[in-house]
């Protein structure tokens, strides 16, 4: 009867045991949202692993990986950035998954139009910065940042209109975290030479030529018949 009393006592501890033992419910992973600039950035998520009661559990084993690996890989919840897109980052625990998301985009080139401008001074053109991501794709939801390299020279405003102040060259730049484009700004030379106009083609020549006679002819018949009937009555007078 002894023996059987132990035996009972030790299978009611491993009950109540089973039973207090604290079970997964939730994983909360924090920041739930990450966006990315480049390529090779390091995010670091946090997993905590909540019971039935929402209190926190340690030393949980809890497993990471990613949706897209040609986005971001994910390894102990250090997520490495690979591309352009976006991916869901996921902690397991037996059954219990909380996700978070990481999203951007990789510039990888950004090309300022025209790349030659020459201007007058007092002059305002505008630039236009055309960005590409690691795709190929053309990005148009980004703004870059407008620089001089001299400002004495040539001034740019956040919107790219450049605006040329002396005389002289300079680069306009267009930038994006690591990556820019940039534009030369230079003074309008003007020439000094004289104009000289195109030679008249046959057509053009002949055509002048009749114009010409035209108004010899009209002189003639208006003006010139007045003058020449005036100048005969006057030799008329001076005879007699």
């Amino acid at each position: 009867m002894g023996s059987f009393c132990k035996i009972s006592t030790f299978a009611v501890a491993i009950v109540i045991i089973a039973s207090c033992a604290q079970k997964p419910r939730q994983i909360v992973i924090s920041p739930d949202n990450a966006v990315f600039h480049e390529k090779g950035e390091i995010i670091t998520f946090k997993g905590t692993v909540l019971d039935t009661k929402g209190k926190p559990i340690a030393n949980q084993a809890v497993i990471w990986y990613s949706s897209d690996h040609n986005v971001a890989v994910a390894d102990n919840g250090v997520v490495r950035v690979v591309g352009s897109g976006e991916a869901t980052i996921s902690a397991m625990v037996g059954n219990v998954i909380g996700t978070a998301k990481v999203r951007g985009t990789i510039v990888s080139s950004i090309i300022v139009t025209p790349e030659k401008l020459s201007m007058k001074l007092g002059e305002t053109i505008p630039l236009t910065a055309t960005i590409k991501d690691d795709k190929g794709n053309t990005v148009t939801n980004m703004i870059p940042i407008w620089e001089s390299e001299n400002a004495d020279i040539a001034s740019v405003n956040e919107k790219g209109e450049v605006t040329l102040l002396a005389k002289g060259s300079t680069n306009i730049k267009a930038t994006i975290g690591k990556i820019s484009g940039s534009a030369v700004v230079q003074m309008k030379q003007m020439s000094n030479k004289p104009k000289i106009a195109p030679a008249a083609t046959p057509s053009e020549q002949q055509n002048n030529k009749s114009n010409w006679m035209d108004k010899v002819k009209d002189w003639f018949k208006g003006t010139g018949k007045d003058m020449f009937n005036d100048g005969l009555k006057k030799g008329i007078q001076k005879k007699k």
